[in-house]
């Protein structure tokens, strides 16, 4: 039986992926894969494995954005040019849903715009779990209702990442420009956290929300739920330099907060073109969801023929392959995140794109290390 057969049930579909392939699941939000190498009692972790997929060019995590809508007005949103494009239609959705299944992808991660503003989003998350995919989605809380609870399969939902931006209510709906955002996204934080395994707060750190950290993660303590951040503001806004908080910020954030990094940096590697796609509203196939590269569109051509196509393996191997030197790093090796796209978007010139990496992860270092 083929992974597109609607007669498998989910459960079913989920073993036979495991029968057919490798077995991978997630160990965190972000965290690594394991991988049992098959033939083999070894297991490969973290940078190991995606190494290890990446060279097999085996597509293991998709980004589906399901539409460009969002209820939302963000202050610091980069998304903002297509809050008018819905997506496809439900049957069109579930289309490239099952290309996704069927390229043999593991994890799916479905974001927007808002995914919310998806009327069909429990059909869509139903039709996902049926084809044996892991989920996670990022949201901002406030369009979820008793419909979507009544009529959602939670059970192959790994997370749900809400994006809240400070544990003041006023402040937060400031910042989405949508008075009482906050209360409907903790309400919802309440009653999704018992249904999936797990939930997170997410905060955009910015000069504007930035003493919100510590507020914003006791906050989410309380509610028996994770929390992350981000300092990294993507460029789509005259004022984007105005809200990159400096290093003098992050040692605020360090000194201020110290009990929230005391885990250290898990370290990761880029996976965009490699083992790692982006699906946008349309059907568009794309590296990253930073990049725009087109490499053709999944309702037209099969994913699994795009992924394998001459100009996709060119991106991967030329764009996306992490450069020499930063394997061979000593000084900031444990927390270098090397993103070609984050250089790309920032306007710097490719043959500079490792030092602009290395100042990110001199960031964290800042964060983890404490210098």
């Amino acid at each position: 039986m083929g992974l597109n057969e609607t007669n498998i049930g989910h459960s079913e579909l989920y073993y036979k992926k495991i029968r057919d392939s490798l077995l991978m699941y997630h160990t965190g939000i972000w965290g690594p894969i394991l991988i049992p190498e098959i033939g083999s009692p070894g297991i490969l972790t973290g940078i190991d494995a995606y190494k290890k997929l990446s060279e097999q060019r085996q597509l293991v995590r998709a980004r589906y954005v399901i539409t460009g809508s969002c209820n939302l007005r963000c202050y610091h949103c980069y998304a903002h040019e297509n809050y008018n494009n819905y997506g496809v239609s439900t049957e069109n959705t579930k289309k490239i849903i099952d290309e996704i299944a069927k390229a043999g992808t593991f994890f799916l991660q479905l974001d927007g715009g808002e995914v919310g503003c998806r009327t069909d989003l429990s059909e869509i998350i139903n039709h996902a779990t049926d084809r044996g995919l892991i989920m996670e989605f990022f949201t901002n809380g406030t369009l979820f209702d008793d419909k979507f609870f009544n009529e959602t399969i939670f059970d192959n939902v790994y997370a749900v990442v809400f994006s809240i931006h400070s544990h003041i209510d006023v402040l937060h709906d400031k910042l989405t420009n949508s008075p009482g955002s906050f209360d409907k996204a903790i309400l919802n934080i309440l009653r999704l956290k018992d249904k999936v395994r797990k939930v997170v707060i997410k905060m955009t750190t910015t000069k504007k929300n930035i003493e919100s950290l510590p507020g914003l993660y006791n906050l989410s303590q309380q509610l028996g739920v994770g929390f992350g951040y981000d300092i990294d503001i993507l460029p789509s806004m005259d004022k984007k330099d105005l809200l990159q908080i400096d290093e003098n910020g992050v040692r605020w954030m360090k000194k201020t907060c110290p009990y929230i990094f005391t885990k250290g940096f898990s370290r990761r590697m880029c996976i965009g073109g490699t083992c790692g796609c982006t699906i946008d509203q349309d059907g568009n196939l794309f590296p990253c969801r930073l990049s725009n590269l087109k490499i053709g569109n999944v309702l037209e051509t099969p994913l699994i023929e795009l992924w394998n196509s001459d100009i996709a393996r060119d991106v991967g191997n030329t764009i996306f392959n992490q450069p020499s030197q930063c394997y061979s790093c000593k000084e900031l090796h444990q927390f270098c995140f090397y993103c070609p796209m984050k250089a790309f978007i920032n306007n710097i010139k490719q043959d500079q794109w490792v030092e602009y990496n290395c100042s990110l992860a001199r960031r964290r270092e800042i964060l983890y290390h404490g210098n």
